[in-house]
């Protein structure tokens, strides 16, 4: 119950001021806690930074795993986007190299993407770890990138549709065999929430 709450308390703090606002003091009196108890649970916090992300790991894992390949794909990406301090932290965790515990939530994942890519509709010899890593790296650097492409929440979300899009199709006609995945390439239709590209990108 104490590190449940040490948890919560931590994911608040993040989600406010970044994981570089983060100590383990702070989360403790946030918690309710006091500070010796907090550090019998998370000693450093790179400790408590990977505990949170394992935890937000495996919440995440069950929303792909349904379908982790396709249908899911553009599910994964708006949460991130909504979720600009999952993908914040986990640059932080990436640039500072800090080690997570078990991640059951990744395991869990890349076990749904072996199912879909040991099947006849995926092309022959596709890494599920790979193909993990590329789908959530994109879908985190594209949480953090589009906010510098758009003005306001709607171009938020027209961005991201086409992004979403060109992400699927890179999916179908890469790793998919498509005439396996109707419902992937009837996705692709631009005729939603997409915004003129005539003057957009940037370095």
């Amino acid at each position: 119950m104490t590190a449940s709450a040490i948890l919560k308390a931590a994911r608040a703090v993040l989600a406010e001021r970044g994981p570089e606002a983060l100590s383990v003091s702070e989360v403790a009196h946030r918690a309710g806690v006091n500070r010796t108890t907090a550090y019998q649970h998370y000693r450093t916090r790179e400790d408590l930074i990977g505990a949170v992300m394992a935890e937000l790991s495996d919440e995440v894992s069950l929303l792909l795993i349904q379908d982790p390949s396709g249908g899911r794909l553009g599910e994964m990406v708006r949460f991130f986007v909504d979720h600009p301090e999952i993908s914040r932290l986990w640059m932080f965790q990436t640039l500072h190299e800090i080690p997570m515990p078990h991640d059951e939530g990744w395991s869990r994942y890349v076990r749904e993407l072996r199912r879909v890519t040991d099947s006849p509709r995926t092309q022959d010899g596709i890494d599920p770890e790979m193909l993990g890593h590329i789908l959530t790296a994109a879908a985190h650097v594209w949480s953090l990138r589009v906010r510098a492409l758009s003005e306001n929440d709607e171009e938020v979300r027209a961005h991201t549709e086409r992004f979403i899009r060109e992400l699927t199709r890179l999916l179908l006609f890469g790793a998919m065999r498509p005439e396996e995945w109707p419902e992937m390439i009837a996705s692709l239709d631009p005729s939603e929430g997409a915004l003129a590209s005539e003057g957009e990108g940037g370095a």
